[in-house]
């Protein structure tokens, strides 16, 4: 590219200035474009505005010609641009009678990390005005709501319903309520209600699952890796921070690998999953706590809600009758059927006059249940024999231990 700028006959930078057009730090970048010696008052500038065409100083400049009758190389490299916005490149001179000539211009973009910015209104109604998209990008559909498809331009003219589709139903940004009725209604608020009207610390991505807390987050991560081992890389455990009013502020969902095959799929294993789905899926939030070798939880507790993990894993050392995977899930669906009692974790509900919690009984048959299910055993509540499918029969015990830990002895019975 060649190309001369006379200043003879065309505006100056002060007549620029002057006329009192320029946005706020336009005028002082150019009143600063002063000149020296022999050189032309001519330069290679860039000047930077953001998506609201707001000058940004730190990400522009300019550089000033050579000396008369020479040739100079420009090149400015690892030039920053701090904000999204518009990046304007031009050559100037106002020397009068001095002719400069700029020549092979070129411009090379090298492409930053962030791909988009987005930026919503509570309810997730996209605030258009400073929400950018890189250029050349495939369009990113999984927005607001930890990642709900926006159902946008769907329609053959380009129009959409402009809704975040989860797997229960689906909102309307604009409105900030769903277009279906809640599943777990209560009498607290409207079935047609987002986010318990508190977008800011609360979504509500697939509708229903298991909750879980723990003192030490580690703990719960360390759950995971022991359970994903159990599911011999069929399965994975995947964990998800959420805000839950009670202080369970982790949903646990299990979905296939990419490894899954049904061929090497134990009977145990598919049970465990299909029990844990349904039970996650179901009109209850499951709340439960993690522990490790707690000394006021043997395994598992009715009225805290508190599963040992040491506790659980220690059924695995032996062979035969219940299993690790059984024996949580025989916790799990008890949390659940106390959970469509109306009962919250640490709370017993109605007791005798012995103190016995007269609701116990039917929850903790409901989790042998699914512990014989899980395992192909039948438990036998009150002997502790655990007897399977070909009629063998184990005798478990368990023995409390000083530091909150168990000792799990299985033992056939002849």
């Amino acid at each position: 590219m060649r190309h001369s700028n006379l200043s003879n006959g065309k505006v100056t930078a002060g007549q620029l200035t002057g006329a009192g057009v320029f946005i706020w730090g336009i005028s002082s970048f150019l009143t600063s474009q002063g000149s020296s010696g022999s050189k032309p008052k001519a330069y290679l500038n860039w000047i930077l505005f953001d998506e609201q065409f707001n000058y940004v100083s730190s990400s522009s400049g300019f550089e000033a010609v050579g000396n008369n009758n020479t040739y100079t190389t420009h090149t400015q490299s690892n030039l920053p641009v701090s904000k999204n916005g518009f990046l304007y490149i031009y050559t100037s001179n106002e020397t009068p009678n001095i002719d400069v000539f700029f020549d092979n211009l070129q411009v090379t973009h090298t492409r930053g990390q962030v791909l988009e910015e987005t930026h919503y209104y509570p309810f997730g109604l996209t605030m258009a005005g400073i929400s950018s998209k890189a250029a050349g990008v495939m369009e990113n559909r999984k927005k607001f709501n930890a990642g709900s498809e926006l159902q946008s331009k769907e329609f053959s003219d380009g129009s959409g319903l402009e809704w975040y589709a989860t797997n229960l139903r689906s909102l309307d940004p604009q409105l900030g309520r769903w277009w279906q009725i809640d599943s777990k209604p209560n009498n607290d608020e409207s079935p047609y209600a987002s986010m318990g009207n508190n977008p800011i610390l609360k979504n509500d991505p697939m509708g229903d699952t298991a909750r879980y807390k723990s003192a030490d987050e580690a703990l719960l991560w360390g759950a995971r890796t022991l359970l994903n081992s159990k599911l011999n890389g069929l399965y994975k455990v995947e964990v998800k921070t959420v805000n839950d009013k009670l202080g369970y502020n982790y949903e646990v969902t299990i979905v296939k690998t990419k490894d899954y095959d049904a061929k090497k799929e134990t009977s145990e294993i598919k049970e465990f999953v299909k029990e844990f789905n349904t039970i996650a899926n179901s009109k209850q939030v499951i709340r439960q706590e993690i522990v490790m070798n707690d000394q006021q939880t043997v395994v598992g507790s009715w009225l805290t809600g508190r599963v040992d993990l040491a506790d659980v894993f220690a059924f695995d050392r032996q062979k035969g009758g219940p299993s690790s995977l059984s024996v949580y899930m025989h916790e799990m669906k008890e949390q659940q059927e106390k959970a469509k009692l109306g009962l919250l974790p640490n709370q017993m509900g109605t007791v005798d006059k012995s103190g016995f919690p007269t609701q116990y009984t039917p929850p903790h048959k409901q989790g042998i249940n699914a512990e014989n299910r899980v395992s192909g055993t039948t438990r036998h509540e009150n002997t502790g024999v655990f007897t399977d499918k070909t009629g063998n029969k184990i005798q478990v015990n368990l023995v409390p231990q000083p530091d909150g830990s168990v000792i799990v002895t299985k033992t056939p019975i002849p």
